[in-house]
């Protein structure tokens, strides 16, 4: 079991979900581009996993800062003020809360853990191709799960807590799934809870775009926890 840093920063006035992507260019602009280590601050290229992630936290904007990152914070808080220009729009703010943290990931063999993953931005263009290919839902939920396994080794890896890939990994529920173009190409955000024998943090996303916000984990209730473990997977997506 290996542990990572995380520093979260929020903002007090709300933000329109689809401003978010504004919201990372007016932090960019605000910090200064030629200060900044790109590859930290862009890092949501293919391939690569996002150790800053701009997020919506009941539609406020935040920071998040993962291990290495945090040392590039100190950029932001130089800031003599907190006003951005959003979308040609002036952005008057405060800062809401600061947090630290030292969540832990791991495979933890025999002990399950269950997890909701909202709006998980999944498939590259390849996969979204092989996904709308396969013609049974089983078949489906099955490569789902391959790619979400793939996703958290990325992770973990990038975080520098590396996982094995005999771990266990079943989704319980496919509760959403929403059809849309991104950056001009059809794509598909998941809704879903899932179980595995890892530990993970909650907060940081999963998946592509997850510097946007797409892709975060959260812990599931224990009572739904509970009543997922009672079901038969093996028959809950049967094509």
């Amino acid at each position: 079991m290996n542990n990572i840093r995380t520093l979260s920063v929020t903002f007090a006035e709300e933000i329109h979900p689809d401003s978010l992507v504004y919201f990372r260019d007016a932090i960019l602009k605000k910090v200064g581009s030629d200060q900044l280590n790109k590859d930290i601050w862009m890092s949501d290229a293919p391939g690569r996993y996002a150790l800053i992630q701009y997020q919506l936290d009941r539609r406020r904007p935040k920071l998040l800062f993962l291990n290495a990152a945090i040392g590039e914070a100190r950029h932001f808080f130089s800031q003599f003020d907190w006003d951005f220009e959003l979308d040609g729009q002036i952005y008057h703010t405060e800062i809401a809360a600061i947090k630290t943290a030292q969540p832990a990931i791991g495979h933890t063999p025999g002990q399950w853990h269950f997890y909701n993953l909202r709006r998980w931005l999944a498939l590259s263009s390849i996969d979204y191709s092989i996904y709308q290919g396969l013609p049974i839902l089983s078949e489906r939920i099955a490569f789902l799960e391959k790619v979400l396994k793939s996703q958290i080794l990325e992770m973990a890896a990038s975080l520098g807590c590396p996982l094995s890939d005999g771990f266990v990994l079943n989704f319980a529920e496919l509760s959403r799934t929403h059809h849309f173009y991104y950056e001009g190409e059809p794509n598909i955000v998941f809704d879903l809870s899932f179980r595995a024998d890892v530990d993970l943090p909650f907060g940081p996303g999963i998946g592509n775009k997850a510097a946007l916000g797409f892709g975060r984990v959260w812990n599931q209730p224990e009572s739904d926890a509970l009543n997922i473990e009672n079901q038969k997977y093996a028959n809950r997506y049967a094509g």
